[in-house]
């Protein structure tokens, strides 16, 4: 799946060549270096289609004090998330427990989890997930896999993420992302 029209885009100045296709039954991965740019490339592609969710890599703030189950109800009513998907993730990554918990209070691991579940329940066609193994412990992060692997056949998944070596029994398709003498490059591998 190509997810922009055209095959150049500007990130922070400079021209970034695009040459690379999504591909569905796999699980595709985008790496590269530090600071080159592939959270703002995600960002951007938030702007440019419509079909995509992302479960970013900082955390998830609230403005005054929030529950989990607020932000659950609210993204389920108008229609973004898939309830059966969202109840499912809710038992799987036993969570119940955090619904009346304040957004603010829930710790780095706790966060993450919300954020994937929250990314896995989307009823968007790409799902993209931007270093989700920060903050988890191996038990969430097995989960997390196995979510993944349940997953890539329905929808189209792109993982941006240095520490691959949890990804190592996934699917894979890789992306390369690299900076070269004032452009960017971005293709399959």
């Amino acid at each position: 799946m190509k997810l922009v029209e055209s095959n150049f885009l500007k990130i922070n100045d400079m021209n970034v060549s695009v040459d690379f296709f999504l591909k569905k039954d796999c699980i595709n991965l985008l790496r590269g270096a530090n600071g080159v740019g592939k959270t703002t490339f995600i960002i951007k592609l938030l702007d440019i289609s419509k079909k995509v969710s992302i479960c970013f890599q900082h955390r998830l703030a609230s403005i005054n004090s929030t529950r989990v189950k607020d932000i659950l109800k609210v993204l389920s009513e108008n229609n973004s998330l898939d309830k059966k998907s969202l109840d499912q993730y809710l038992e799987i990554f036993n969570y119940s427990q955090f619904l009346d918990r304040e957004v603010n209070e829930l710790s780095g691991g706790e966060n993450q989890v919300l954020k994937l579940i929250l990314n896995l329940s989307s009823k968007k066609d790409i799902l993209i997930f931007d270093e989700p193994a920060q903050y988890l412990d191996t038990t969430n992060l097995y989960l997390f896999c196995d979510a993944l692997l349940k997953k890539y056949n329905s929808k189209t998944i792109l993982i941006v993420e240095h520490n691959t070596s949890y990804l190592k029994n996934l699917p894979l398709e890789e992306i390369l992302m690299v900076k070269q003498e004032g452009h960017i490059e971005i293709k399959n591998v």
